[in-house]
């Protein structure tokens, strides 16, 4: 089972993404911020990290950045979803294995989750 990290401070699009992800099998923690974020991916390392640009206390780039530098968050791939401008370049920056340009669809979120996801894992629902 993948277990996905979600660290989105839009209660909405968290509660819509962690849903969907759950529907798909997957194991999720759904945080409000950076700071919150690398509490929970230290208390337990996630196969992936679907990580927002803009938030407040500690942004997206904030957090790729520590995660990046911190042992056991350092391979974790991240997948940055944003609608900013800056997104995609901030999204190389970190190093991140994608960019989902918000709003995105469930079936590009699918898509990404199964793309970064153990072999093990396959898709329950389409």
């Amino acid at each position: 089972m993948t277990s996905v990290l979600v660290v989105e401070d839009d209660a909405d699009i968290r509660a819509v993404v962690a849903d969907f992800l759950q529907l798909l099998g997957c194991t999720v923690n759904a945080v409000r911020n950076g700071l919150e974020g690398l509490e929970q991916g230290r208390r337990n390392v996630p196969d992936l990290i679907l990580l927002d640009l803009a938030m407040p206390v500690m942004d997206g780039l904030q957090f790729g950045t520590i995660a990046r530098r911190e042992q056991r968050l350092a391979n974790v791939p991240i997948v940055l979803m944003s609608g900013s401008p800056e997104g995609p370049e901030v999204a190389l920056q970190l190093q991140a294995k994608a960019f989902l340009r918000k709003p995105f669809s469930l079936d590009q979120l699918a898509a990404v989750v199964e793309r970064f996801s153990p072999r093990d894992w396959q898709r329950t629902s389409g």
